[in-house]
């Protein structure tokens, strides 16, 4: 690829880039999507507001600790599309499947609420994980 002024038209111009950026903007799409479905279904669910929030902040934190060992040892594109999957199906499943959502302000027992536990922990490592490797992956896709 030759030198180019730098400008969106240069970018769209090349084959590679073209699809490079499309995948980023697919990839930033669904994460931030799930990133913002995630609050939404915290407020949305009867359950314990805080065991909820305890089990967001878990699949952040492991997301966190797992992303330079999945990175070192996976191929970049590879994680990415796994963890982009965990995230487009934790999303759909928010939207889509689960429906214990209610007016009501009774409170839900422990062992009804861990499978909303499990989808919003398994929702935020997979975005996580996903903005983590999506920045790892940006030289790769449109190197300088």
């Amino acid at each position: 690829m030759k030198a180019k002024a730098g400008t969106i038209k240069d970018l769209w111009a090349e084959r590679l880039y073209r699809i490079n950026l499309l995948s980023m903007i697919v990839i930033w799409s669904f994460g931030t999507f799930a990133f913002f479905m995630v609050p939404y279904y915290l407020g949305s669910i009867k359950a314990d507001f805080y065991l909820l929030n305890l089990s967001s902040e878990m699949g952040e934190f492991i997301g966190v600790a797992v992303t330079f060992p999945i990175a070192s040892k996976m191929h970049l594109g590879k994680a990415l599309f796994i963890f982009q999957g965990i995230v487009a199906v934790g999303a759909l499943v928010m939207c889509f499947v689960v429906k214990n959502s209610s007016d009501s302000t009774a409170q839900v027992p422990l062992k009804d609420s861990l499978p909303s536990m499990g989808l919003i922990m398994l929702t935020n490592l997979g975005v996580v994980i996903s903005f983590d490797l999506a920045y790892l992956i940006m030289p790769k896709l449109f190197p300088t």
